[in-house]
Parts: C-alpha cells; structure tokens; sequence
C-alpha cells in the first residue's frame, strides 16, 4: 500500500518516535474543540451538495454521490480546496489509486496496480505543488489564521526545509484521504439506505 501512496525517498525514514508525534498532531487536530471550527464548513457543503445533486433529481445513486461529497470535504479540511476543478482532478486520480490495495502486486502497464501507481504519482506530484504554494503564501503571512490540516502542519511542524519534510507532508495527507474516503462514503450510504427503508424512523 505504502508504495503507491508514499513517495519512494521516505519509505526507509520512519521511526517510532516521528510516528509518535504525527499522531499527537493528528489527535490535536481531531480533538472536540477544533472539530467544533469545521462544522459551519461541513454544514454549507452538505446543504449545496443536496442542493445539487439530489434535490433535482427523482433518483439517486447514493454511494457514487457520498464518494463524490466525502472526498470534496476532505480536500476543504485537509488542504482548504474551494476549487471544484482541482478537487475533481486530485479526485480522478485518486479514483485510480483505490482498485491497486486489492490487487495482485504486479507492477506492469495495463494491470489495477500498475494503474493505482501511477495515480498514486500524479497525486504525489499535485499534493508536492500545493504544499510548496502554500508554504509561500504561509511565508508571506497569507493563511496564518487556517484552520485546514495541511495549513496547520505546515505552521507547526519542524520544517527542516528539506524536500523530504515536503514528501512527508503529502504522504500525510494521502493517508488521510484515503483513511476518511470509503468508510465514510459507506456510513452514509448504510444509513440512507436505512432511512429509506424506514421513513418513519425520519
């Protein structure tokens, strides 16, 4: 898994202490008190989202649309993207990556792990863009007061100003989409699909 989410230079630098501290960033950033910031954010997107592309419609596809929202708030949480164009691009590739941590481990053009490699390439590549683009706009006081996960990491991490930090960084935030994607586009999806069948319990 770790080998098509994770750039190749980092594989052979974690340790237990590094591990130790993520973590505690992580639960920071997931306490009760800092996720009470991001409900305004997750209450708007859920409004356009039904808004959108469900309200018009006389049947829907619940689990394909729950993937499609989930993983729009995601990129806003974790990496603040507003930009519908850039979220549908990190999400084509990402839609390539998933298929590749069930498959045969077999590295070579045209197989589901061959495909979810070079997916996993392209978001690496995209995420190491934004990271620098954000690391300038921080440097130029411009998202000193972000609340998104990538913002705060990069305004309280130890920024060793190497391109190993930066990898790290993007290997962060692909472990957290792809640890908030599915499961949570599959909650949903059960408990729509509940409700449906029982409307008086609404």
């Amino acid at each position: 898994m770790r080998k098509i989410t994770h750039f190749p230079e980092t594989l052979g630098n974690i340790n237990g202490k590094d591990v130790k501290k993520k973590r505690s960033f992580l639960l920071e950033f997931l306490k009760p008190e800092a996720l009470q910031h991001y409900v305004p954010v997750m209450d708007s997107m859920t409004r356009d989202h039904l808004a959108t592309d469900w309200s018009p419609k006389k049947e829907v596809k619940v689990f394909p649309l729950s993937k499609s929202y989930t993983f729009a708030l995601a990129c806003r949480l974790f990496m603040n993207i507003k930009d519908p164009e850039i979220v549908l691009k990190f999400a084509n590739s990402f839609a390539r990556v998933g298929p590749g941590f069930t498959a045969v481990p077999i590295n070579i053009p045209g197989t589901p792990f061959n495909r979810a490699m070079e997916g996993g390439k392209v978001i690496r590549q995209e995420l190491l863009n934004l990271i620098r683009q954000r690391k300038m706009e921080i440097s130029e006081g411009k998202d000193a007061n972000a609340r998104d996960f990538l913002s705060r990491w990069l305004l309280d991490g130890d920024d060793d100003g190497t391109i190993f930090y930066d990898m790290d960084a993007s290997n962060k935030i692909m472990g957290l989409l792809i640890a908030s994607h599915e499961t949570t586009s599959t909650s949903i999806t059960v408990v729509v699909n509940y409700l449906a069948q029982f409307p008086s319990h609404l």
